[in-house]
């Protein structure tokens, strides 16, 4: 699944899949970056149509030996659909 649809990660609610995009920080702000969201874009509306939930993309970066989440804000978004998909 992940290859076709770009995603990395998936989360099951309810029959329904929700898509986790991972990326480190570094990529956040390149050129490539650019051409990479439109390039995804017609992969996750893809993704969505089939699985209903939608596709979250998390900014990753190292803090010593762990990596953390940047995009906080992404966490209750992903809680929000899943809410919608019925979970929780």
């Amino acid at each position: 699944m992940g290859r076709l649809y770009n995603v990395d990660f998936f989360i099951e609610v309810n029959d329904n899949y929700i898509g986790l995009q991972i990326k480190p920080t570094s990529f956040e702000h390149t050129f490539e970056e650019y051409k990479w969201k439109e390039m995804q874009e017609v992969t996750h509306i893809k993704f969505q149509q089939k699985f209903s939930g939608k596709v979250f993309i998390i900014f990753s970066a190292k803090e010593g030996n762990e990596k953390k989440i940047v995009n906080t804000e992404v966490i209750k978004e992903i809680k929000k659909e899943i809410i919608r998909l019925g979970g929780i």
